[in-house]
């Protein structure tokens, strides 16, 4: 009698099959979420800083140019973190404009593609009715290279039934 799986052991595959997702989603938050903690915690530690800087107006000159200083610093980690704020929205709108973009040429690319193949298909059953009805008019002994006949208004010759033919088959194929 074979061995049935034990809900323990079904659980544990499950697990297993679930660990990638849910590490994959983990790994996706922690990207996104803690960039954004650490942009918004630097543009607060600027604003504190901003508020120092503001009460020390009446410090010594030493004292305030050393501040100011240290205030240069901070202002281009606060400026940086609140570039990557907006710049974040403006890139995610961007890169999803080129998405779509992207999508559609494809999309066009592949019908072109498509389109291609079809007329390249035309292309060869025409050859290969052309080259049947040359290799038919050689059987009945008919000269392939005299038409005269026909722009003359004379008679039809065996030969104009078969291109009437082509010219049909031709007309079909591309219209």
């Amino acid at each position: 009698m074979p061995d049935a799986p034990t809900p323990a052991a079904d659980d544990g595959a499950r697990r297993r099959n679930e660990t990638p997702s849910t590490s994959n989603s983990l790994l996706a938050f922690t990207q996104a979420v803690v960039p954004l903690v650490i942009a918004v915690a630097v543009l607060y530690i600027f604003w504190t800083l901003v508020k120092t800087m503001m009460g020390m107006t009446k410090a010594p000159d030493l004292e305030w140019s050393r501040a100011a200083y240290l205030f240069s610093g901070v202002e281009a980690i606060a400026y940086a973190a609140a570039g990557f704020l907006f710049g974040r929205e403006v890139h995610r709108q961007r890169a999803e404009q080129a998405e779509q973009r992207a999508g559609s040429e494809q999309k066009r690319a592949s019908a072109a593609e498509n389109k291609a193949t079809e007329e390249t298909t035309k292309g060869k059953v025409l050859k290969q009715v052309i080259e049947a009805k040359k290799s038919t008019a050689r059987e009945r002994g008919a000269d392939t290279d005299n038409y005269e006949s026909l722009s003359a208004g004379g008679p039809p010759a065996d030969g104009q039934t078969d291109i009437e033919e082509l010219s049909r088959v031709a007309n079909q194929l591309f219209p």
